[in-house]
């Protein structure tokens, strides 16, 4: 999924307004660079909620009735979304579509039907990131300023049917907790390297190459059997915590969305950061 546009109406900073992400040579830019500024930080959070998916928003640790500029009118979200090939076409999905919410001054979040969007093309078919879990369909990463990392009480068993908004949530409060890096190792190391299972395997492989040639990291023991994740992540710089914490996030997430890929790391996605330097 890739989202080509957005119109937004009676956002707290932006107003109404609409955004068009710009393409290089008829293509998609592969990332796309917004001025620093709360207006531009308002514009991610608005992204984010609009790929989201309805459903999911209402368990987001955030007052959504703080996007509303005047309190008497609601928050309007329509955007057009274009589905990547590569997944996306075999499930059905429209090359585009469009969609949007719409959010009260109670907070509270409703999709927009067809006859309800005014903003978009009105050829274009309406569809809501809503239905069902659609993982690989729609899926969304979003990473505040400053994240924070459970520490021992991370949830690898999808007991929260809205683990979802995990993915997220650090773009709207920087308290919420991001995936526990001891923990997410140590799992990854025992399915590749003690299992054997080639997607964990492959995928360790790629966060050691990675870490070692990007962030300076020590991962020389990181495919042996034997192999104490807490001391090695204590070995680490603060930087090299705080640029590995939201990778090793991603990587959680996308192993979690595309169950199926052998190569879960390589498939495609809409990201979403906020002061990425």
């Amino acid at each position: 999924m890739y989202l080509l546009s957005i119109y937004f109406e009676n956002a707290r900073k932006n107003g109404d307004r609409r955004f068009c992400f710009r393409k290089d040579h008829g293509k998609i830019r592969k990332w796309t660079r917004l001025p620093a500024g709360r207006s531009n930080q308002e514009m991610l959070q608005l992204m984010a909620l609009a790929c989201a998916g309805a459903d999911f928003l209402h368990k987001l640790p955030y007052s959504l009735e703080k996007l509303c500029k005047n309190p008497d009118i609601p928050l309007r979200l329509e955007f057009i979304l274009a589905a990547h090939h590569s997944i996306d076409g075999r499930q059905h999905v429209p090359p585009l579509l469009g969609s949007g919410i719409q959010i009260d001054h109670k907070g509270q979040v409703r999709g927009l039907t067809k006859k309800d969007c005014r903003l978009l093309p009105p050829a274009l078919p309406i569809r809501s990131p809503a239905l069902g879990t659609g993982n690989s369909c729609y899926f969304l990463l979003a990473y505040g300023s400053e994240l924070k990392h459970h520490d021992r009480t991370d949830d690898f068993s999808f007991t929260d049917p809205f683990f979802r908004v995990t993915r997220f949530h650090s773009l709207f409060n920087k308290e919420a907790l991001v995936t526990d890096p001891v923990a997410f190792l140590t799992r990854l190391h025992y399915r590749g390297v003690l299992k054997s299972r080639f997607p964990a395997k492959w995928t360790l492989e790629r966060l050691t190459q990675s870490f070692k040639e990007y962030l300076s990291i020590e991962t020389g023991c990181w495919m042996e059997k034997r192999c104490d994740f807490k001391q090695e992540w204590s070995r680490m710089r603060p930087w090299q915590h705080r640029a590995a914490l939201p990778v090793l996030d991603v990587t959680r997430h996308m192993i979690d969305a595309f169950p199926g890929s052998g190569t879960p790391l390589n498939m495609p996605g809409l990201m979403l950061l906020d002061r990425p330097d």
